[in-house]
């Protein structure tokens, strides 16, 4: 994480932000997991790909809630905005 020049609110916010990108590449990788899991009991395990599709639907929704506080926060602080991420797609395999 590049230091900004900036008050001590903006700060917590950089630091906020980054907690919230990782979280939202987290989540993004659960439903990934989520998804081949449905993919793979689709034929075989009706219960199991309820619960794997019901996993997925909430995560989905955490996602979704933290993707919104992500918005919110470079709307109160746009010199975010321009802080360089990186997209889970694009960070190396476990």
């Amino acid at each position: 994480m590049t230091p900004i020049a900036h008050d001590p609110d903006t700060a917590q916010a950089e630091v906020f932000l980054s907690l919230l990108l990782a979280e939202t590449d987290r989540l993004v990788d659960h439903i990934e997991h989520a998804q081949i899991q449905v993919e793979q009991l689709a034929p075989t395990d009706r219960d199991f790909e309820r619960h794997w599709r019901a996993e997925e639907r909430a995560l989905r929704n955490q996602l979704d809630q933290a993707q919104v506080l992500v918005d919110r926060l470079l709307v109160r602080f746009p010199v975010l905005v321009d802080r360089p991420r990186t997209p889970a797609s694009d960070r190396p395999a476990k």
